[in-house]
């Protein structure tokens, strides 16, 4: 789990409960939560100012929704560390109402929508050994391969200086095999594994990765993907600085056409600033995401699997921070590939953001981001992506909660609008969108 996800379970309630065994030691309750309310706008959904007479793509879009996440830690003194953490939405305010039954539509659930997301153990005997099983979050320093909630087994060591991990588990897949355990079977799974390591030296962290996909979702077409990650992070005082590589080999049977294998070369890179000075903030960002070739359906891939997840602030082109909405443009020009987006236009985004704690409850934020593909003829010809400007102005209400603001203008470029339009794919219409909303994390 993330330091940032370790942060958010800071303890609420906290309970020790008498010995149930002998040697047990007393049971600690840690509950924690995450609540946000969001309304947002936007002028358009597309950059086509075309009318829509029978689609509602083009048209503005406004929702109003709220979010509730609760974790529970339960620990004892033998260092069994029990998790759980849920989702309570994403629940929308015209539609989702617990009390309203829906009688035309009774399989789309009005009530109030439920999701599980981490269910572990972890066993940590001492500092040095850390041993987690069940459904939990992994990400890797860079985010590009690895940010997700999967069901798997974690081992981690640590030493002076040294940890590595040691990952093996298995990725959601889409083919149905059957509820009942003498219907499933591993056939035609999604398996993963590998084994991460970072050295620290004073400020300095080096980063190092090696991962193994084995999706065999597709029948008599398995992917096998390596990745491996290499990087470096240093912090000294209120600077840091990252940089990663990551690149990917591997063979797709039978999926060109003609039924032959196709060999997979791909890569990603990405580096990063942020440094604060007294009341001010600034920070810079690159990450870049390889192309494909021009030429769909032969026997090579250039075209990355990436998380889509990343290190930029930017809520248009890349994911929105305050909630993740799954409609930024780096997803929306991709394909989604079980855990895994895949662009074969490429991919390269530049942003750079500058905030200053003007009193200390409120922190203006400016956020400018720019995006371009690498492969033009698999965007219509066209190579700019957009550029985006956004002010967020974030308000403190006491320690736990906070308030925020958020003005946002994206000026699209025609390859953005290649993906993304339907009926006029060369428009580029500008789109200007706000979001007010409140939040509580305990």
């Amino acid at each position: 789990m993330s330091a940032a996800r370790i942060a958010c379970i800071a303890a609420a309630l906290s309970v020790a409960t008498p010995s149930a065994g002998a040697g047990q030691g007393p049971v600690t309750l840690n509950i924690g939560a995450r609540f946000l309310s969001v309304v947002h706008f936007r002028t358009d959904s597309d950059f086509d100012p075309s009318p829509r007479v029978f689609d509602p793509d083009g048209q503005s879009e406004g929702q109003a929704a709220t979010f509730f996440s609760p974790k529970i830690q339960l620990t004892t003194g033998r260092d069994f560390e029990l998790f759980y953490e849920a989702e309570l939405g994403w629940n929308i305010w015209s539609r989702n109402a617990a009390g309203l039954p829906n009688q035309f539509l009774p399989s789309e659930q009005q009530g109030l929508g439920v999701r599980h997301r981490q269910l572990w153990t972890r066993w940590r005997p001492n500092d040095a050994v850390d041993l987690r099983v069940g459904y939990q979050h992994f990400a890797d320093p860079s985010r590009l391969f690895l940010d997700h909630e999967w069901a798997a087994l974690s081992l981690t060591l640590r030493g002076q200086g040294v940890h590595g991990t040691l990952l093996i588990g298995q990725l959601p897949e889409s083919t149905f095999e059957g509820i009942d355990v003498r219907e499933d079977n591993f056939v035609n799974d999604s398996i993963f594994g590998g084994v991460s390591a970072g050295y620290r030296h004073g400020g300095l962290t080096v980063d190092a990765g090696a991962w193994v996909v084995g999706d065999l979702r597709e029948v008599d077409r398995p992917l096998v993907l390596a990745t491996g990650l290499a990087g470096l992070r240093f912090q000294r005082g209120d600077l840091r600085v990252r940089a990663h590589v990551v690149g990917q080999a591997g063979v797709w049977e039978g999926a060109a056409l003609g039924g032959d294998d196709v060999d997979i070369l791909a890569w990603a890179a990405q580096a990063g600033v942020r440094h604060t000075i007294g009341a001010f903030e600034w920070s810079a960002n690159v990450l870049v995401l390889s192309p494909d070739d021009a030429h769909d359906g032969n026997t090579s891939q250039g075209a990355f699997f990436g998380s889509g997840k990343n290190h930029s602030p930017s809520t248009v082109l890349t994911e929105n921070e305050h909630r993740d909405r799954y409609d930024n443009l780096d997803e929306r020009m991709a394909t989604a590939m079980g855990p895994f987006f895949v662009g074969r236009a490429g991919l390269v985004v530049g942003d750079a953001s500058a905030g200053w704690e003007v009193t200390p409850w409120y922190t203006p934020r400016v956020i400018m981001a720019a995006g371009m593909v690498l492969e033009a003829e698999n965007s219509l010809g066209q190579v700019f992506a957009g550029f985006e400007l956004a002010l967020d102005n974030t308000f403190k209400l006491g320690e736990p909660g906070y308030a925020f603001v958020v003005a946002d203008a994206f000026v699209p470029g025609g390859a953005a609008a290649a993906f993304v339009n339907d009926v006029d794919r060369t428009a580029t219409e500008p789109v200007f969108g706000v979001r007010v909303g409140i939040g509580v994390n305990l």
